[in-house]
C-alpha cells in the first residue's frame, strides 16, 4: 500500500507547496486545515481499501465539494456515534415546524449508509471484474480516465498503480491456513479500515501539527531526523520508515493525549473480578474504559514513572530505549484497542503519519496563529474529535530538498522520468557519467511460477534478452528463493540490480515450483507482523508480472499480487509497477515484451547506460518476437533420426542416468497405453478425418455447428501403465506432452518447404546461469538432477546427440494453432511483397485490427503465411537466406526461426479418473475432444485431446504425474465424511476416482459417509460412465446419482443444468451440508458452470437453511475457508 500512501502525501505537500509560491515565497495561511487533513488520509485509504481515487486534496484546492462518498461517511459516523444535531440539516429543513428533526437525521442517516454501501458494492464489482485492484505504483490514470474527478487504478495496466487494493485482496486471496474472507464482512471491514485510516489518523495529525508548533524543540528533532533518513533523497522509501522513530514518538504521544476514540468497552463472558478482586463483574455485565483517563495515570505517564506532568506533551515517553517505559504496563497505552478486536488499520495509521510528517517537515515550515489553543470538537463533522478551528502558517524550510525532479515525475511531465522512476527507487543515486559501470555488470535475477510453462517460457525470454543487452542474468523456480537469499541484493546490488518475478496461479494455488516460496513469504509478512525481522528485504528492488486466465475471476492473478503485495510489506522496492497478462485471449505475449523492455531500460537508465546494444559477437539476424528458446540445425540428408518423443525421453533418461526406479518420480516418462475406451456410443471409434480447410470453409454455418456438437462429444477414456515409484493419490493430475495436428504440421512444412523427414540437431537455449533446466516440456525430460552431477546438463547433452525430424520439431516444440503476436503480424506487413497484402496486414497490425482480426478469430502463424502469399518468412521471421543454413556463424535456420517465432506447446493437465487403490501401476484420465472449424476456416484439434483420441492400446505417450498445490483430495482418512460431487461431461473424472477409493474402501470394510453426485450432459447418448456409474449406486458405494440433461427431456420430462438439479435437492443436501459437515467436490468449465454451481449452493441454505441471501452466502464462503468446498476447474 505504501506506493499510494506516498503518492497521497505527495500531491498533499505539493498543493501546501502551491500556496507558499502563491504567496511569493513568504508566508501563506491555510484555514480549515482539518479538512485538508481528513481529504489526504481520505484519499489514502480509499485507494488502498478500494482501488478508487477521489482526489480530494486536489478538489478542495480547487474550492469542489469532496467525493460523495466523504460527507456521507462522516455523517454516518456522526449519526452512529451519537453526535448529529439539528445543525447538520438544511436551515429550510431545520427551521420547517412540520418537518420533526429526528426523523429527518434518521433520514439522511439512512441516505449516508446507502451512498456508502452502494459505492463499496459499486467497487465490489468492478473489482470481480477485473476493473479495479491498484493500490499502489506511480499514481498514474489508466487510459481513458485522466478527464475522470475519480480515477480507479487496474490491477493490469502499466501505470495503473502495480499493487493490490485491500478489498481485492479480501475477494482473491487465502489467509496463510488458506481460508477466504466471508464475503458478508468485507463491507464491514472496508469501513473499519476507512475509520481507523482517514478519520482517527487525520485527526492526530491534527493534534501533532499543533503540539510541534508549540514545541519548537521536537519539531527540530523531526526536521533532523527526516533529513538525516532521507539523505539528500526528497521522499522516503518504505524501508525508511522504521528510522523515523522520533516522527513515531511525536505522532503516538499525540494519540495519547487524545485518542480518537475515548471509551473502550467489553463485556464479561464468565463472572469474573477486577483489581485483585476488589470488583465482582457478572456474566454478560459491560466495563467501560475511558481512554483519556488511562493515558493520563500519573503513576503510568507522571510522577509515579519519573516523567513531570501527565498531561504535558512528551514524545520522549516513545522514544526507544527510553528507561522510564521500562515498567510500563502493557495496556496502559491502547488507543488502538487490543485483543481481537484491535484497530486493523494501526499499522497503516502509523504509515501515514510518518510518511506526511517526513515529506511535510523536511519541506516547510509549519505553524499556528499566535494565541491559538487546540480545544478537541466534532463540531467540524466527523465522530472523531479534531483541533476546532485549526489553521495553520506555512513558510519555507530554509536547506530543504530540491523537489522539482520529484514533482515532475510525479505529474509524468518529464519525458523518460516514468521509466527510470520504475525502475529506479527513491534512494538510486543519480545517473552516473563515466564512471558509471559497464551494462554487463549489473545483476538481474529472474524467478518463474510455472505449471504449463509459459512463465516459464516468459522468464527465460526475458534472462536472454537480458543477456543479449550484457546483463548478468539467471533464471530459477521461484522455490530457489525460499531460502531467504532475497534478502541480498540480486548479485551483490548495485544500481540497476533487481528481482524479476513471472508467476502463474492455479485454481487460486501458486504453481507446485512456487509453493515453497509462497510459504516462506506468508511467514515472512507473520514474522514481520509479529515485529521480529523488520524490513529483512529492505535492500531488495523487484518487478512482478502475473499471468493468468480471467476465466477464473475470483482468483485471477492472484499470486502474482500476493507475491507483489508480501514483498512491499517486507520492506522491498518495488522498481516497475505490478503488470498482468490475460492468456484467455490473443495478446499476452506482447504484453510480457513490453514490460520486459521497459524494465531492462529501465535497469539501463538507472545504471547510467544507455544504448542497449548487444555485445560483440553476439549479434544475429533481426527477428521478431522473444529471443529464441531452441537452437536448429539441418543435418544431412539421411542421417539417423528419431520421429517418437517417446524414444526421445527414453533415451534423454537413460544418458541423463535417471532411468532407475528411484528416479521416477522426476522429470516424463514414456508411458505405454493399456487400453484406450470410447465412451460415447454415437462417437466414432477413429477420430475423423480432418476435411480440406477450403471444404470447411466452404461448409453451411449450421452443418459446421451439427458437425462440431458431433465432434465435443467424443470422449475417450485412457489407460496408462506407471513406472515403478511413480504413486499418486485419487484428485492428482497426469501432465500430459501434447502433440500438434497432423493436417496442422502439414501446413506448416509446407510452408517452410520441408517433406517432413528431414534430419534435425535440436539444442535447448540455456541461459547462463539458469538452474534446473526447463522445468515443462519435451525439452524438460528428466530435468532433475541425477546422482553426482547437473541433469540439465547431462539432458541438455543427451538432446545434443538426438537427431529428429522436423515433423517431431513441428510436433512438440511449437504451439502452431497459438494467435500471432501482432509484433509479429508487423513484422509480415514488412516483409510483404504484394502493396495490398502488406495494406491490409499493416491494418491487421494496429491496435483495433488486430484486436478484431486477429485476437478474436485466433489466426495463427500458418493461417496469415496460408493467406497472404507474398509474404517472404524469411525475411518476416529473421532466418538466414536460402543456402545459409546449417553453418556456424551465427546463421538461423528457417526452421528454427519459425519454431521460435511460436510460443512452447506447453503440458496439457487432466484431472486423474482412477484410485491407486484399485491398481498402483495404472492410471487412467477421462479426455473429450476438442475439435472445431476455426473462423479463419482451419480444422482445430487440440493438441492434448487430439493425441489422446489417436492412441491406441499398445502405443507410448509422454507424460507424468503432477502433484499440484491443491486440496482436492478425497478424505480416506475420515470416510465417513459426507461428500457432495458436481461433474458435468468429463468434471465427472476425478470424481470417479473418488468413487474407486470409496468401493476399495467398502471392500476393506470402513464405514462411509454418504456420495452425491450431480452429474450433466447434453443426453443419453453423453451419459458417460453410466452403467459403472449405476453399479456403484446398487452396491451403495454411490448413495444418491442425479443426471441433468440440458437438450433431452429425462424419463420425467425434466431438463436442465446441473445447479437446476442442486436447487431442487435442496431440503436433502442441507443436512449434509450443514449438520454433518460434507465436503463438495466441483469440477469443470470455469467460466459459467462453477460460479452457476456455487450460486446454487448458496440458494441451498437460503431456500433449506432459512437464511438471508447474505448470510447464505457467507456460508458457502465458510465453506470455502474450511477447505470444504473445493474446486478443480479450468478455461472453457
Amino acid at each position: 500500500m505504501y506506493p499510494s500512501v506516498l503518492d497521497a502525501c505527495r500531491g498533499f505537500v505539493r498543493s501546501l507547496r502551491s500556496k507558499v509560491e502563491q504567496a511569493g515565497g513568504g508566508r501563506a495561511r491555510v484555514d480549515h486545515f482539518s479538512d485538508f487533513l481528513t481529504a489526504l488520509t481520505a484519499d489514502a485509504v480509499v485507494k488502498c481499501a478500494i482501488g478508487l481515487d477521489m482526489r480530494n486534496v486536489a478538489r478542495l484546492s480547487r474550492g469542489e465539494p469532496p467525493h460523495a462518498f466523504i460527507p456521507a461517511f462522516r455523517f454516518g459516523l456522526k449519526y452512529a456515534a451519537g453526535g448529529a444535531t439539528s445543525s447538520d440539516l438544511p436551515a429550510a429543513v431545520r427551521y420547517n415546524p412540520l418537518v420533526s428533526n429526528a426523523r429527518a437525521l434518521s433520514e439522511k442517516y439512512e441516505d449516508a449508509k446507502r451512498t456508502c454501501a452502494e459505492i463499496v458494492e459499486d467497487m465490489v464489482e468492478r473489482t470481480r471484474l477485473g476493473e479495479l485492484g491498484g493500490c499502489g505504483g506511480d499514481g498514474s490514470c489508466p487510459s481513458g480516465s485522466g478527464n475522470r474527478a475519480d480515477t480507479v487504478s487496474s490491477a493490469s495496466s502499466p501505470g495503473g498503480g502495480g499493487g493490490t487494493s485491500v478489498l481485492a485482496t479480501m475477494l482473491n486471496d487465502r489467509a496463510p491456513n488458506g481460508k477466504l474472507i466471508r464475503l458478508g464482512a468485507i463491507q464491514g471491514h472496508v469501513l473499519n479500515l476507512m475509520i481507523a485510516g482517514h478519520e482517527t489518523t487525520a485527526a492526530t495529525i491534527g493534534f501533532v501539527v499543533y503540539y510541534l508548533s508549540r514545541h519548537p524543540e521536537w519539531e527540530r528533532r523531526v526536521v533532523d531526523e527526516a533529513r538525516t533518513v532521507l539523505a539528500g533523497r526528497t521522499e522516503p522509501a518504505a524501508a525508511d520508515l522504521r528510522r523515523l522513530v522520533v516522527a513515531e514518538a511525536v505522532f503516538r504521544e499525540a494519540l495519547r493525549l487524545h485518542p480518537p476514540v475515548v471509551v473502550l468497552t467489553r463485556d464479561a463472558s464468565a463472572d469474573t473480578t477486577l483489581a485483585q478482586g476488589r470488583y465482582v463483574v457478572r456474566r454478560g455485565q459491560r466495563v467501560m474504559c475511558l481512554l483519556p483517563a488511562l493515558h493520563r495515570r500519573d503513576d503510568v505517564w507522571g510522577s509515579g514513572s519519573g516523567y513531570p506532568d501527565p498531561e504535558a506533551f512528551d514524545p520522549s515517553r516513545f522514544i526507544p530505549g527510553d528507561e522510564r517505559a521500562k515498567g510500563r504496563p502493557a495496556n496502559a497505552f491502547s488507543p488502538w484497542g487490543f485483543g481481537q478486536r484491535a484497530c486493523i488499520g494501526s499499522q497503516f495509521a502509523l504509515m501515514e503519519a510518518k510518511c506526511l510528517l517526513c515529506l511535510l517537515y523536511s519541506q516547510l515550515c509549519v505553524g499556528t496563529p499566535e494565541g491559538y489553543v487546540a480545544v478537541p470538537s466534532t463540531a467540524d463533522g466527523g465522530a472523531a474529535p479534531v483541533p476546532k478551528g485549526l489553521s495553520v502558517l506555512l513558510y519555507p524550510r530554509a536547506g530543504a530538498p530540491d523537489v522539482a525532479a520529484a514533482a515532475a515525475a510525479a505529474d509524468g511531465t518529464a519525458e523518460g522520468t516514468k521509466a527510470e522512476a520504475a525502475v529506479a527507487p527513491a534512494s538510486a543515486a543519480p545517473a552516473a557519467s563515466s564512471a558509471a559501470p559497464p551494462v554487463r555488470s549489473i545483476p538481474i535475477r529472474i524467478l518463474y511460477g510455472s505449471n504449463g510453462g509459459t512463465c516459464e517460457s516468459f522468464a527465460s525470454s526475458l534472462a536472454q534478452r537480458a543477456a543479449q543487452l550484457g546483463f548478468s542474468a539467471t533464471a530459477e523456480p521461484l522455490d530457489a528463493a525460499a531460502d531467504g537469499s532475497l534478502a541480498a541484493p540480486a548479485g551483490g546490488g548495485g544500481k540497476g540490480a533487481a528481482v524479476a518475478i513471472v508467476t502463474a496461479t492455479y485454481n487460486g494455488m501458486p504453481p507446485d515450483n512456487a509453493a515453497k516460496f509462497m510459504k516462506w513469504l506468508e511467514g515472512l509478512e507473520k514474522s514481520e507482523g509479529e515485529g521480529a525481522t523488520p524490513s529483512l528485504l529492505s535492500d531488495l528492488r523487484y518487478a512482478v508480472f502475473g499471468v493468468g486466465n480471467s476465466q477464473w475471476n475470483l482468483t485471477y492473478l492472484k499470486v502474482a499480487k500476493a507475491v507483489d503485495v508480501g514483498l512491499a510489506a517486507a520492506g522491498a522496492q518495488r522498481v516497475r509497477a505490478f503488470e498482468g497478462a490475460d492468456v484467455d485471449g490473443a495478446g499476452a505475449a506482447d504484453a510480457f515484451e513490453d514490460w520486459a523492455r521497459a524494465l531492462l531500460e529501465g535497469a539501463q537508465a538507472a545504471a547510467g547506460v544507455g544504448g542497449g546494444a548487444s555485445p560483440p559477437g553476439t549479434e544475429r539476424p533481426a527477428r521478431s518476437g522473444p529471443p529464441p528458446r531452441v537452437r536448429l540445425d539441418m543435418l544431412p540428408a539421411g542421417a539417423p533420426a528419431l520421429s517418437s518423443a517417446a524414444e526421445v525421453v527414453r533415451q534423454a533418461r537413460r544418458a541423463g542416468g535417471i532411468d532407475a526406479p528411484e528416479f521416477s518420480g522426476e522429470g516424463y516418462h514414456p508411458l505405454a497405453v493399456t487400453a484406450a475406451t470410447q465412451l460415447l456410443a454415437s462417437s466414432p471409434g477413429v477420430s475423423p478425418p480432418a476435411a480440406p480447410a477450403a471444404a470447411s470453409a466452404a461448409a453451411a454455418p449450421q452443418q459446421q455447428q451439427q458437425q462440431q456438437q458431433q465432434q465435443q462429444r467424443a470422449t475417450v477414456h485412457l489407460e496408462v501403465e506407471l513406472p515403478p515409484g511413480l504413486t499418486y493419490q485419487a484428485g492428482d493430475h497426469f501432465e500430459l506432452i501434447p502433440r500438434n495436428a497432423a493436417p496442422l504440421v502439414d501446413s506448416a512444412l509446407e510452408l517452410i518447404g520441408l517433406g517432413g523427414e528431414e534430419p534435425v540437431a535440436w539444442t535447448p537455449i540455456n541461459v547462463a546461469g539458469a538452474k534446473g533446466g526447463p522445468a515443462r516440456g519435451i525439452v524438460a525430460a528428466g530435468r532433475a538432477a541425477a546422482a553426482g552431477g547437473d541433469a540439465s546438463s547431462a539432458v541438455e547433452g543427451a538432446i545434443k546427440q538426438q537427431p529428429v525430424t522436423a515433423r517431431a520439431v513441428l510436433g512438440h516444440l511449437a504451439d502452431l494453432s497459438a494467435p500471432c503476436s501482432r509484433r509479429l503480424v508487423a513484422a509480415l506487413a514488412a516483409a510483404a511483397r504484394c502493396p495490398p497484402e502488406a495494406e491490409a496486414l499493416g491494418v491487421l497490425a494496429s491496435d483495433d485490427g488486430y484486436a478484431s482480426g486477429v485476437a478474436l478469430p485466433r489466426l495463427s502463424l500458418v493461417d496469415l503465411l496460408s493467406r497472404f502469399k507474398s509474404v517472404d518468412a524469411r525475411a518476416a521471421l529473421g532466418a538466414s537466406p536460402p543456402g545459409g543454413e546449417g553453418g556456424e556463424g551465427g546463421e538461423r535456420p528457417l526452421l528454427e526461426a519459425f519454431v521460435n517465432a511460436h510460443p512452447r506447446l506447453v503440458p496439457r493437465y487432466y484431472s486423474i479418473s482412477s484410485s491407486p487403490k484399485a491398481g498402483a501401476n495404472r492410471a487412467t484420465i477421462t479426455v473429450g475432444l476438442v475439435q472445431l472449424i476455426t473462423k479463419a476456416g482451419r480444422q482445430h484439434r487440440g493438441p492434448g485431446s487430439g493425441l489422446a483420441h489417436d492412441c491406441r492400446p499398445g502405443d507410448e505417450v509422454v507424460g507424468t504425474v503432477r502433484r499440484l498445490q491443491s486440496t482436492f483430495r478425497y478424505p480416506s482418512e475420515k470416510p465417513e465424511t459426507p461428500v457432495v460431487m458436481v461433474g458435468p461431461g468429463t468434471g465427472v473424472a476425478p470424481m470417479i476416482g473418488f468413487l474407486e477409493e470409496r468401493e476399495a474402501l467398502m471392500r476393506a470394510g470402513k464405514n462411509l459417509g454418504k456420495a452425491v453426485l450431480f452429474f450433466g450432459c447434453r443426453g443419453r447418448a453423453d451419459f458417460i460412465f453410466k452403467e459403472r456409474l449405476e453399479q456403484w449406486v446398487a452396491s451403495g458405494v454411490l448413495t444418491t446419482l442425479h443426471v441433468a440433461m440440458s437438450r433431452e427431456d429425462d424419463e420425467h420430462g425434466r431438463r436442465g443444468y446441473v445447479q437446476d438439479w442442486i436447487a431442487k435437492e435442496a431440503v436433502n443436501l442441507w443436512p449434509l451440508l450443514d449438520r454433518e459437515n460434507g465436503i463438495v467436490y466441483v469440477c469443470g468449465d470455469a467460466r459459467s458452470m462453477a460460479p452457476e454451481v456455487r450460486r446454487s449452493f448458496a440458494g441451498v441454505a437460503a431456500s433449506a437453511g432459512g437464511r438471508s441471501q447474505a448470510a447464505a452466502e457467507a456460508f458457502v464462503g465458510a465453506m470455502l475457508e474450511g477447505n470444504r468446498y473445493l474446486e478443480d476447474v479450468w478455461a472453457g
